[in-house]
């Protein structure tokens, strides 16, 4: 005679191999988790990558004015430095170059 198999052995047994499933995923994600805060870790300074690859809000400057409060660009209230065109201007200075720059011949 055939042994009967119990429905919940066998539901044990899906619910373990799903375990292991699951424990395997997250082992693996963990080990992708940790390689990239390594990377993101990374700068010109710890490693052999060019100082352009550096991300610009870790830079010194950055943290600073983010504990100041300021925020990048001008400050409001500061005073503007642009030099605005005028109505009247004092004098006019005509800029005309002798010969063309790319083969020298004369542009008259």
């Amino acid at each position: 005679m055939a042994e009967s198999v119990d429905p919940r052995d066998v539901e044990l047994a899906a619910a373990n191999r799903r375990i292991a499933d699951l424990e395997s995923t997250v082992a693996a994600l963990m080990a992708e988790v940790a390689e990239l805060k390594r990377r993101l870790g990374q700068n010109s300074r710890n490693s052999s990558m060019p100082p352009s690859t550096d991300r610009l809000d870790t830079s010194p400057a950055r943290r600073e004015q983010r504990r100041s409060g300021r925020k990048p660009g001008k400050q409001p209230g500061g005073q503007g430095f642009a030099l605005r065109r005028t109505e009247a201007p004092d004098r006019v200075v005509d800029h005309v170059p002798a010969a063309c720059e790319g083969c020298g011949a004369g542009l008259a």
